[in-house]
């Protein structure tokens, strides 16, 4: 093979690469489900599983079918409830406030509201100082319902647009820290118990 077919399979290889990389595919993909097995056996911030709050909560009239689907559709927070887990890096950081330490890993797990089933799970690890300046350095994640595959990686614009709102919490949310329910805006019972 003649050194321009050799050069032109390695700039191949090395563009399949950063691809794969870019998509949340390869190494990272690995990286990020080895990084979370176990979860289960973390610390929980929240107790029992809390409910996440959506704009329906605000209508003084039931929201129609076609508002419901429309929603669901484009918000993934929507009819959840979640269960959030801090690995033992990041758990003073997450029970105490502060800031995270390089090698945090959060895992909110979503739950179905009505099944209680698993639906996805969202992931923050916190990484090297310059890693993401414009999100405290955090490389967001997404992954299926049992946490088997990676769906997204990386910087991820999706995450980091609500996330950076928490710039002076270290771009975290922690509203669920030690709630046992959630109340909605217009005034919903806590998920599970009623008033407690």
């Amino acid at each position: 093979m003649t050194s321009v077919g050799k050069g032109a399979i390695l700039v191949t290889s090395m563009v399949l690469a950063v691809a794969g990389s870019a998509v949340g595919f390869g190494k990272s993909e690995a990286t990020t489900l080895e990084s979370i097995k176990g979860f289960h056996g973390w610390k929980k911030a929240n107790p029992t599983p809390v409910r996440l709050a959506s704009k329906f909560d605000l209508l003084c009239a039931p929201a129609s079918l076609a508002m419901v689907q429309a929603e669901q559709k484009k918000n993934p927070h929507f009819q959840r409830v979640i269960t959030v887990y801090a690995n033992k890096i990041g758990e003073k950081a997450m029970m105490m406030g502060g800031t995270f330490p390089v090698g945090s890993i959060i895992v909110k797990e979503k739950l179905d509201e009505h099944s209680m089933m698993p639906v996805l799970s969202t992931v923050m690890i916190k990484r090297k100082k310059g890693y993401n300046p414009k999100c405290g350095d955090w490389q967001f994640a997404s992954t299926d319902a049992y946490a088997t595959k990676v769906t997204a990686d990386g910087k991820l614009e999706s995450c980091m647009n609500c996330h950076k709102e928490q710039a002076n919490k270290d771009f975290v949310f922690k509203t669920y820290v030690g709630a046992k329910g959630r109340v909605g805006a217009s005034g919903y019972k806590l998920f599970g118990k009623a008033g407690g």
